[in-house]
């Protein structure tokens, strides 16, 4: 099954974005949120695409993906009301389309499950 993409513009969410200070300190800008589903396997999902010029290691940057799933990301289920079982986080070193392959990007992509309040990291 096919899994239905929506783009949402929201303007009060990127202000949001664009103060978010993040563990490592890089500047955080929010590119596009996605919403996707529901599938009968995965259920709703949550796509937030970030950039951040200087985007170091993954190491370095799963601490920057984990908070803004739990301020952003989160921020924006609780002010839409909406659901999400998987959210996806991207950041990335410089804004890129959707689906788009573009081997000089640097990207890191990680899956979190929304729980009592928090972002788990998902194994996928």
């Amino acid at each position: 099954m096919r899994l239905a993409l929506l783009a949402l513009p929201l303007a009060p969410l990127t202000a949001l974005a664009d103060m978010v200070a993040v563990p490592s300190g890089l500047p955080v800008t929010l590119q596009e949120t996605l919403w996707q589903g529901p599938d009968e396997v995965d259920g709703h999902w949550l796509r937030l695409r970030f950039v951040a010029p200087g985007l170091g290691t993954w190491e370095s940057s799963i601490l920057d993906m984990a908070h803004l799933c739990d301020t952003v990301a989160l921020t924006l289920l609780a002010e839409t009301g909406r659901t999400a079982d998987v959210i996806m986080i991207s950041l990335a070193d410089r804004p890129s389309e959707f689906g788009q392959i573009d081997p000089d990007l640097v990207q890191f992509i990680e899956a979190f499950r929304p729980d009592d309040g928090i972002c788990m990291l998902e194994d996928f």
